[in-house]
């Protein structure tokens, strides 16, 4: 996606998250958010990542953590982050 899209995409997940009654924690991975979002790959586009990150993160309200680690979404690590936040939900 170009960044243009980007932004549009990220206000409407900010909209989304704004309107929620439960618990959310939001976790970006900066390095990529779907296998061909890789380096090298077809939709490989940092700035465009960088737009919704950023735009995300201005129209979110105060109150929501946004989280970003510098990892791919398909790396064990980010995995491992977004079970330890599902647990830490459910138990509190």
């Amino acid at each position: 996606m170009e960044a243009q899209e980007m932004k549009k995409f990220a206000h409407f997940i900010a909209e989304k998250l704004n309107k929620s009654k439960g618990p959310i924690h939001v976790l970006i991975p900066t390095r990529g958010w779907s296998e061909d979002d890789k380096e090298g790959m077809t939709l490989f586009d940092p700035e465009a990542d960088r737009t919704f990150t950023r735009t995300l993160k201005d129209l979110l309200n105060p109150g929501i953590p946004i989280e970003e680690m510098d990892v791919h979404i398909n790396e064990p690590s980010f995995a491992e982050r977004a079970v330890e936040i599902l647990d830490r939900t459910i138990k509190a």
